[in-house]
């Protein structure tokens, strides 16, 4: 099951903890303000043409010019508060400036040959500067600052876009995106699953961690669509997904549903997340009963699980579904739909 984020908060167990987790703060601050420049020619892979400096703590973009014929540029983790040097290397196809210093998408015009790019963890507030990169499949935007989906409908051969952990408000924007695989869209504050209707060609959606109320009828389109994931929203009601005949994962976790309605029509189901719902009793699941392919199925925190007998509770689910190779956290026995008593 993917998992983009993974928050953690530490507190000090005693002042003196307290005191290191305050040095380190700011000796990171310090180490900001201090100049430091790496000399790119120290990272640099002829074999492969890359340089990789991850954490090298640069507080400016290396000097490039002797690098023209450079494929891979990784510079994540580092402290460099704009974006520069790059104007020469125009056969780059690999950039990765993840968790940098800068706010603004500029200095890549040149680097029309770019089909993978990396700016997560930055503070960009807006899309832009991506005009002449009209070759680029793999487009990362991870925990930035952007409120709207804009300025992409040119990228005709994108087939990954990452917008997790941002403001976005709505879907929007995603005209002639034709080749668009995958989009994800988790952590954000989307209300309404709306301007998906073009996205023919698109495998994996991800909404996770939104405001959705009401799933409506902005995935009907969405006919090859394999992964769906909507868990952790205040979704109480299953529907507009009878057209999505090709789901093989459906993740609706964390969510306020009491029945499993309208599901029918899933006959390529392998695995259902329907953990910490209101499903309350064994007879809620029926319609699913007959989905010859389900694998997986996840109702922990469920009333149905939390008020039965925890033998008759997985008992009662085998005899259900004989096709379960793992119930919640369980793997099953290989080739067996039963749990031995």
């Amino acid at each position: 099951r993917w998992m983009r984020f993974v928050c953690s908060v530490m507190s000090a167990a005693n002042l003196n903890l307290g005191q290191d987790v305050e040095h380190h703060h700011h000796n990171e601050s310090c180490a900001r303000t201090r100049t430091h420049i790496i000399e790119a020619k120290e990272f640099y892979d002829e074999e492969s043409k890359t340089i990789d400096a991850i954490g090298e703590k640069t507080t400016e973009m290396p000097d490039l010019s002797g690098h023209l014929s450079l494929k891979s540029l990784i510079l994540r983790q580092n402290f460099i508060p704009k974006i520069v040097n790059l104007s020469s290397l125009t056969e780059l196809t690999h950039l990765d400036l993840y968790e940098n210093a800068f706010s603004k998408i500029e200095g890549l015009k040149q680097l029309t040959s770019l089909t993978w790019l990396d700016l997560s963890f930055n503070g960009i507030r807006t899309i832009e500067g991506l005009d002449t990169l009209s070759e680029i499949v793999e487009l990362y935007f991870v925990n930035c600052k952007i409120k709207e989906i804009s300025n992409l409908g040119h990228l005709k051969k994108m087939t990954l876009l990452e917008l997790g952990a941002n403001r976005i408000r709505k879907i929007e924007n995603l005209e002639g995106l034709d080749n668009l695989e995958q989009l994800w869209l988790g952590k954000n504050k989307i209300q309404h699953i709306e301007g998906l209707d073009t996205l023919v060609n698109l495998r994996r959606l991800d909404v996770q961690s939104n405001r959705i109320v009401d799933i409506g009828n902005g995935l009907k389109c969405l006919i090859n669509l394999t992964e769906l994931y909507m868990s952790h929203n205040g979704i109480s009601k299953i529907e507009g997904l009878q057209t999505l005949v090709r789901l093989t994962t459906l993740d609706l976790g964390a969510n306020k549903i009491e029945k499993l309605d309208n599901l029918q029509t899933l006959t390529l189901l392998e695995e259902l997340w329907i953990n910490d719902n209101k499903i309350a009793s064994f007879d809620d699941l029926n319609p699913v009963r007959n989905c010859a392919t389900l694998k997986t199925i996840y109702l922990e925190r469920n009333p149905v699980q939390l008020n039965s007998v925890p033998a008759l509770y997985k008992t009662t689910i085998l005899n259900l579904f004989p096709t379960l190779t793992q119930l919640d956290a369980l793997p099953l026995p290989s080739g067996r739909g039963r749990i031995e008593e």
